[in-house]
């Protein structure tokens, strides 16, 4: 009995993870008007994984690299901005294995006047 329950709570740390998310909204386009429409939503993202606190060295700014690839699969057209853009980070640690995951979204807007 004692070795069912050791081998349970070993198996239990072993498999068990936890997950931690933030984020926040950023606006830097003027919408004081009713001068836009919202076309649709835009979004990127980067991920690093770490083993024993190791690894994500091809990493240098992962906010940056999930805006590259938000613009990259979003382009915008001539009078299109990205508004009300947010930026989330989620951390999740599996044993010794650490990922993070940076995600940017925006709204795509095209002025009308």
């Amino acid at each position: 009995m004692k070795k069912v329950y050791l081998l349970f709570v070993v198996l239990t740390t072993i498999l068990s993870g936890c997950a931690m998310h933030n984020g926040y909204i950023n606006n830097s386009v003027a919408l004081s008007s009713n001068n836009y429409i919202i076309k649709g939503q835009a979004s990127g993202a980067a991920t690093a994984t770490y083993i024993f606190g190791l690894g994500g060295l091809d990493r240098t700014a992962m906010v940056a690299e999930a805006k590259k690839d938000m613009m990259y699969n979003f382009p915008l057209r001539e009078g299109e901005a990205y508004a009300n853009t947010s930026v989330d980070w989620k951390n999740s640690f599996i044993f010794f294995v650490k990922t993070s995951k940076v995600t940017i979204s925006a709204d795509i807007i095209k002025f009308t006047k």
